[in-house]
């Protein structure tokens, strides 16, 4: 199985397990002297067998990212503003930890940019004016920088998902 196919059945065992969890619980009362059409009980039986398959999933999963080389030519592995902390990801997982940051630096950097970019609204020329701290062009610029080598970088984890084996 490739790493790939084993992260779309994590997703569909967690929607499975959630929807087992209703069931469960829309079972719980039944009118005195009617039984439910789910036994509460059984559903949860289920339940934990299917989350013992998602965790042995998980692991394989995590050990796979955990010891598959990311070599990715022509992907940056420096964030876009250069910074001096930034290193090429070692592993799959160095990859996921690089690629969930890059998101957090995005959103961060648009929504200081989409503040500055808020006009001040003046009723007088009495009033104080407000002048923005930060060049919002300029934020919008790195925003955009950083989108790109998230998703460059997005692209070549999924490329190896669908390359590399599932380990045990």
């Amino acid at each position: 199985m490739k790493l790939a196919e084993a992260l779309a059945e994590r997703a569909d065992i967690i929607r499975r397990l959630d929807h087992l969890r209703g069931r469960m619980s829309a079972h719980v009362y039944v009118q005195e002297g009617t039984t439910p059409p789910e036994d509460p009980n059984t559903l949860l039986r289920k339940f934990d067998d299917l989350a013992a398959t998602l965790t042995d999933l998980i692991r394989r999963i995590n050990h796979t990212n955990s010891v598959t080389p990311f070599a990715a030519p022509g992907v940056p592995g420096t964030p876009a503003d250069g910074a001096a902390n930034a290193v090429q990801p070692a592993t799959i997982t160095d990859a996921l930890a690089l690629r969930d940051t890059l998101r957090l630096r995005t959103a961060a950097t648009r929504q200081l940019a989409d503040a500055a970019q808020v006009p001040q609204a003046r009723y007088s020329m009495r009033e104080i004016a407000w002048v923005a701290t930060v060049d919002p062009a300029a934020l919008q610029q790195r925003a955009d920088d950083l989108a790109r080598e998230q998703r460059l970088l997005d692209l070549r984890i999924q490329e190896l998902n669908w390359s590399v084996d599932l380990l045990e």
